[in-house]
C-alpha cells in the first residue's frame, strides 16, 4: 500500500515540476522543463535507497535440521534362521 501511494505521489510531484518549469509546445520548452523533473525524480530515488539502507533487510535465518528418518522396514528386518 506505501509502495503504491508512494509512487503515485512521486509522479504527481514531478508532473507539478515539469508543468511549472516548461511546456510540450517547443522542444526548448520540454526541455526546460524536463531536466529539473528529472533532477526531482533522480533525487526521490536516491532518497528511497538511502531509506532503504538505513532500515535494513530481512535477516537470513539459519536453516532448520531436518528430523532424522527412522529406518526402513526392509533395513531392520532380520533373517530368521
Amino acid at each position: 500500500m506505501v509502495l503504491t501511494l508512494g509512487g503515485a505521489f512521486g509522479v504527481a510531484l514531478v508532473t507539478a515540476v515539469f508543468a511549472a518549469q516548461g511546456h510540450i509546445g517547443t522542444p526548448a520548452g520540454f526541455v526546460a522543463g524536463f531536466r529539473p523533473a528529472l533532477a526531482l525524480a533522480s533525487g526521490l530515488a536516491a532518497l528511497g535507497a538511502a531509506s532503504a539502507l538505513a532500515v535494513g533487510g530481512r535477516r537470513a535465518t539459519e536453516p532448520q535440521a531436518m528430523p532424522e528418518a527412522s529406518p526402513a522396514p526392509s533395513e531392520t528386518a532380520t533373517v530368521a534362521a
